[in-house]
Formats: structure tokens, C-alpha cells, sequence
């Protein structure tokens, strides 16, 4: 039976830990999943209002050029920043801590940059750059008549730019970065079904196959979920005690920012 490279790589993970840590940090991240849970973001009718259909063509394509602003335009240099910073792992952890950590990232760096497994009898990787999130996401502004060179003039809403910048202000700090990037992930669940839902509504828009194929529900089942769950596993591994009012206190403001972006969205 083949390995299950993840699961794996979790194992490995979780061994390396020593038990009270992981289950004191266990412990935060219930705490952490409820917050999430429970802000008012995940029940925002911006949301409802995507998923009935209520966002004109015209109210999408701002959407996106706030979202290519907010997110889109620096979440894959966020998470290799997120990779290069797993170098302080190591002193805890050890070498294969921190290759580790880098493995179960990569998972979700691979579906960012356009990777896909090799098909049957195949060598070497499957994939191509044109089919990197990034790049269909723009592919997605072209459909709704955004040109390339609209998208580098825009200016962009203030909630918008605080998004922007909030990734950014993370800067070398790794709990900082993985905690924003675990959060956007595990919101982006939420928000990218109803969006696609509107897309397939209002648009002529692919979203079969562009980027509205990308975290959607498809058969009961969301497409790259397992991407939040990583992030948050490496936080898990890299986080101590020291470490948890910071935690909170980040996952308060990223949710806080995050949600004002989307109710910006209602008056765009």
C-alpha cells in the first residue's frame, strides 16, 4: 500500500513534539477554531448575498480587483516567506523539523504555482505554470474585461490596502505569518463557493476549470481544504507558550480586517 505522503509528513511532526507541548497547543487551537468559528464574518450576508446570486457583473469584477489587491497579489510570497522562516524550527526540532515543516507547505505552494501529479507511468511532475492559481486568477479579470496593466493602476479600497498590509507587517516573524495565512485559508472556505456560485449566476466566467474551480464545494467535499489544515499543523508544531496571547491576539485582528474587507464589498 502506498505511503500517504501528508499523513506522513504529520506523523513525523507530531513525534517530534514532545507530548505536553502538542497537547497544550492542541488546547489554544480548540479555543482558536471556536473564535473563528464564531465571528461574525463567517455569518456576514455578504456572503448569503453571493451564494443568492445578489452581485452584479459589474459589482464582481470590483470584487476582484480588491481581492487581487487584498490577497491574491501576495499570499504565494507569503507562504514561501512562511517556508524560508521554518528555520526556526530547527533548534527545537531538528533538521527534519524543519524540512518537515517545508514538506507539508509545499502541498500547498505546489497547487499555487500550477503543479498536479504525474499521470500514470509518468516521470518527473505533472502541471504548468498556466495553471497556477495567480495566473488564472488574472485569467479570470481577463474574462470580466479587466486588462493586466488595469490591474497594476488600480488604487485600491482602504480595507483592501489593510489586508494588504497586514500580510505584509507579519514580516520575518513565522507565528505571525502562518497564524494570518492559516486564518485567510480557513475563511476563503467559507467565502469561495457562494462567490463561484455568483460568478456561475451573473458572468460567462469558466468556473469549472479557471480560479472559481479553486476551494469550492464540489460533491460535499471543499477542493484544497486540506490547505487551511496544514497551515495550521505547522503553526502547531512551531508554536510555544510564550507564544499563545500573540496568537489570539493576531487571529482577533486578522478576522476584524478580513471582515471589514467584505462588508467594503457590499458598498462597491
Amino acid at each position: 500500500m502506498a505511503v500517504d505522503a501528508r499523513e506522513n509528513c504529520k506523523e513525523i511532526i507530531r513525534n517530534l513534539v514532545p507530548p505536553d507541548l502538542w497537547a497544550s497547543n492542541q488546547d489554544l487551537f480548540a479555543q482558536i477554531f471556536h473564535q473563528v468559528k464564531e465571528h461574525p464574518l463567517l455569518s456576514d450576508p455578504v456572503i448569503a448575498a453571493l451564494g443568492k446570486g445578489e452581485f452584479t457583473p459589474e459589482q464582481l469584477a470590483g470584487a476582484h480587483l480588491e481581492f487581487h489587491y487584498a490577497f491574491a497579489q501576495n499570499f504565494t510570497d507569503a507562504l514561501l516567506r512562511a517556508m524560508l522562516l521554518t528555520n526556526r524550527i530547527q533548534p527545537r526540532l531538528g533538521a527534519a523539523g524543519k524540512v518537515a515543516a517545508r514538506f507539508l507547505l509545499e502541498f500547498n505552494l505546489l497547487d499555487e504555482l500550477g503543479f498536479t501529479p504525474a499521470a500514470p507511468g509518468a516521470s518527473g511532475y505533472g502541471g504548468s505554470p498556466v495553471n497556477a492559481h495567480y495566473v488564472k486568477f488574472f485569467e479570470t479579470l481577463g474574462q470580466l474585461g479587466i486588462p493586466e496593466s488595469h490591474v497594476a493602476q488600480y488604487t485600491p479600497s482602504p480595507a483592501a490596502a489593510d489586508c494588504h498590509r497586514m500580510v505584509e507587517a507579519a514580516g520575518d516573524d513565522l507565528i505571525a505569518t502562518l497564524t494570518i495565512l492559516a486564518v485567510e485559508e480557513t475563511i476563503f472556505e467559507s467565502f469561495a463557493t457562494p462567490w463561484a456560485s455568483n460568478m456561475r449566476q451573473r458572468t460567462t466566467v469558466d468556473t469549472e476549470h479557471g480560479y472559481h474551480a479553486i476551494h469550492v464545494e464540489q460533491d460535499g467535499e471543499l477542493l484544497d481544504d486540506e490547505h487551511a489544515e496544514d497551515l495550521w499543523y505547522v503553526l502547531q508544531a512551531a508554536l510555544t507558550p510564550d507564544r499563545y496571547d500573540d496568537v489570539r491576539r493576531i487571529t482577533a485582528s486578522s478576522l476584524d480586517t478580513v471582515h471589514r474587507f467584505v462588508r467594503s464589498l457590499a458598498n462597491a
